[in-house]
């Protein structure tokens, strides 16, 4: 009884570290699970020249962006602001011309455009101009991982009796990103991985101190 009481105290420290590194390698998978590091670029078009109201736009957000997204945990950023410097609504200006963001990432891979319109409109004494977009966006990566971008409708340059023309009386578009699938589970990293053969290997000297204790010839 007393040689089985010293070998399950023999055991019992190297069998808790494997069981933390064990935990901590669990947890740290299940971590990663629920969280995406994204990294892309992005493009905005609009309509600038001929007919239909003309826009002019300046990108806000960096361009070879990271963003780290948490599982359904909305992520807003200013995405480009929206002018035009025309002096009024025309006739030919109340007919939408398409807008788009075209998005490229590269970790992970994908690609995917969010497309809009934009054109003029009266109001209630006043002329504006305004951006529509068919929201969300939804893109599914090569590990499954699945994003959605919203896009935010906007009006700007509105005026009395015409438009308020210039950049300074523009408005700015968000984005809203939402990480709605976290796709295939991360590996855990190296330092983790040593971890866990460090436990394991102590696991392993603990049972073999164990049976040399219990061997009456060893």
């Amino acid at each position: 009884m007393n040689q089985i009481k010293r070998a399950f105290r023999g055991r019992r420290p190297a069998g808790v570290l494997a069981g933390l590194v064990l935990g901590a390698a669990v947890a740290f998978t299940a971590q990663s699970a629920q969280a995406l590091v994204i990294e892309g670029d992005y493009s905005v078009n609009v309509h600038n020249q001929g007919l239909g109201l003309r826009v002019e736009t300046s990108d806000i957000f960096n361009h070879n962006f990271t963003l780290d997204l948490d599982l359904n945990v909305p992520q807003t950023v200013q995405l480009f602001r929206i002018w035009t410097n025309e002096p009024r609504v025309d006739i030919d200006d109340l007919f939408a011309r398409p807008a788009s963001v075209d998005w490229v990432f590269s970790s992970p891979p994908g690609s995917v455009n969010s497309t809009g319109a934009t054109d003029g409109a009266y109001g209630f004494l006043t002329h504006y101009g305004e951006i529509t977009w068919n929201n969300p966006t939804l893109i599914t990566f090569d590990n499954s991982a699945e994003l959605q971008i919203t896009l935010t409708n906007r009006r700007f340059n509105e005026g009395l009796f015409g438009l308020r023309e210039g950049y300074a009386h523009g408005a700015n578009v968000h984005a809203t990103f939402l990480l709605i699938k976290e796709g295939t589970v991360a590996v855990p990293e190296p330092a983790t991985l040593a971890l866990l053969g460090l436990g394991l290997l102590g696991l392993g000297l603990g049972v073999r101190a164990s049976r040399q204790r219990c061997d009456p010839l060893s």
